[in-house]
């Protein structure tokens, strides 16, 4: 669309008459004079305007910026009256200074200013990703890129400053897309400096660690990885003494101050992971020593029977290390000793109620020890020994409470039997021994009968239960044993009679009166 012809309008020509030819020379006319200088103007107005171009062409190159700036401050759009076409578009040469220039035409001038303006639209696109890549700092980063980029658009400058748009328009879009692809390489540029920023750090070059940050900031502002990057290499060389500084003291035993320079160091920065690991394992000597402290001070306390302190050292040693199997051996000799020692203090207990004769409680005492281990023989048989010893006990003092009962005969027998079981016990206490007396003293009366008198009325017929019927009778002589009996009286007409006796074992005092006496 450069190339176009220029439509030459009638008025541009003179009109051809035919010249008066006089044969003498006489002086110009008034018309003529005054014409010459109108002409002469108007070739002076053309040279003038060409040399203007010509020293545009030739000075706004010069002057144009070499960072892109320059374009938009390209010619304005030349008037109509001087656009010349170039010599080859049309075969015609560039018209003389001597000739008057071709008018444009409307149509023509048109579709010039919207080529051109569709270029300057290109040229605002490169501007406006120059200053964004400016704002990303693309000179410390992709310096080369930019450079080539820039090499188009100067191009594209002297295209569009030789009114060539096509080759313009070319330039242009070839710079933008070199700037476009400049543009998606932020990101990684970005990242390659996180990346060198992080190794510089992992390798101690705060300086180093600091400017690949700084880049990073530059080219995304405001973004977290890069502040907290700077943040971290401001402070490295200071974290590194510290680490330094702990290992020092290290090397000297001194865990506790070691620990408290590692900890100084993650506070500096808690992201590093050489102090990170060095605490931690500046924090397992410590609980190592600890725990075998603790371990010994629970060993020697068992070993003196030291119990309580004992356990309390274990479990102390248990916190530091759970699950270790010396703290596990350590309470169970504690547990194991703790145990003995309580089923010894059950059996002196129960051995001191046997010698009391308190039966019952010495029980107790070893079936307490029996729960702590069932398989202790001792606690076995003295419980046994001692609830035996109850039970006759027991049985015993019931018998000697309840002497009449003794009159029957499977009592007394019962009773016999109680005194030969009490009898077999090997070495009774005194108590126990003295009831066994007793026992035996009241058996071998029980068994004695003794002569009872018994008196009626002669019409009631008398039975002694458990014993004979007696009949009716005035008054009766029978040997019957200590102890109570029961009497039944009958008489036709009269109110049955029932009465309980006692039979001592002082003869004289056992007379009994058996007799109805309500009639009915």
């Amino acid at each position: 669309m450069n190339d176009r012809k220029t439509p030459i309008a009638d008025d541009d020509f003179d009109s051809i008459a035919p010249a008066e030819v006089a044969l003498t020379w006489d002086a110009p006319s008034t018309a003529e004079t005054s014409g010459r200088p109108r002409r002469r103007g108007l070739f002076v107005g053309l040279a003038v305007g060409l040399l203007i171009m010509a020293g545009l062409v030739l000075l706004l190159p010069g002057m144009l910026r070499p960072d892109l700036e320059s374009i938009a401050t390209g010619p304005a759009t030349p008037a109509p009256s001087v656009i010349r076409e170039r010599e080859g578009r049309d075969g015609r040469a560039p018209a003389s200074s001597g000739e008057q220039a071709d008018p444009v035409a409307p149509y023509q001038q048109s579709l010039f200013e919207r080529e051109r303006r569709a270029v300057e639209d290109l040229i605002s696109r490169l501007l406006d990703l120059q200053d964004e890549l400016e704002g990303k700092a693309v000179e410390r980063w992709g310096a080369e890129e930019l450079a080539a980029a820039r090499s188009l658009a100067t191009e594209g400058d002297e295209a569009f400053l030789a009114e060539s748009f096509d080759t313009a328009r070319t330039r242009y879009q070839m710079a933008i897309g070199a700037l476009e692809d400049l543009l998606g390489k932020a990101a990684a540029a970005f990242d390659a400096a996180i990346k060198r920023g992080q190794a510089a750090l992992e390798a101690g070059q705060s300086g180093d660690a600091k400017e690949a940050f700084e880049l990073a900031a530059a080219i995304r502002p405001g973004a977290t990885a890069a502040r907290r990057g700077l943040q971290r290499a401001a402070v490295l060389d200071d974290v590194l003494t510290a680490i330094r500084d702990a290992d020092r003291l290290l090397a000297r035993g001194e865990l506790e101050a070691a620990k408290e320079r590692l900890e100084a160091a993650l506070a500096l920065d808690s992201e590093t992971e050489a102090a990170k690991t060095a605490l931690a394992d500046v924090r397992r000597r410590i609980a190592d020593r600890d725990f075998n402290a603790a371990l010994s001070r629970g060993y020697a306390a068992l070993a003196d029977g030291r119990l309580d302190r004992a356990r309390a050292a274990f479990q102390e040693a248990r916190r530091l290390r759970p699950g270790a199997a010396e703290v596990e051996e350590g309470l169970l000799l504690v547990e194991q000793d703790s145990t003995d020692r309580r089923i010894a203090d059950l059996r002196q207990e129960a051995e001191a109620l046997l010698e009391a004769e308190q039966w019952a409680k010495a029980a107790e005492r070893y079936a307490d020890a029996l729960e702590l281990d069932a398989t202790l023989s001792f606690a076995r048989q003295g419980r046994s020994q001692a609830l035996t010893l109850a039970d006759l006990e027991e049985r015993m003092q019931e018998t000697l409470a309840a002497p009449d009962r003794l009159s029957e005969d499977v009592i007394l027998d019962e009773a016999r039997k109680l005194l030969g079981e009490a009898r077999a016990i090997d070495q009774p206490r005194p108590q126990f021994a003295a009831q066994i007396e007793e026992l035996s003293e009241l058996l071998a009366v029980a068994a004695q009968p003794v002569a009872v008198v018994l008196k009626s009325d002669g019409a009631t017929e008398v039975t002694i239960l458990r014993v004979a019927r007696l009949g009716s009778f005035e008054q009766r002589n029978i040997d019957l044993r200590p102890g109570l009996y029961t009497a039944v009286g009958t008489r036709p007409g009269f109110r049955d009679i029932r009465l309980e006796f006692r039979v001592a074992p002082n003869p004289s005092a056992n007379e009994v009166m058996i007799r109805t006496e309500e009639r009915i």
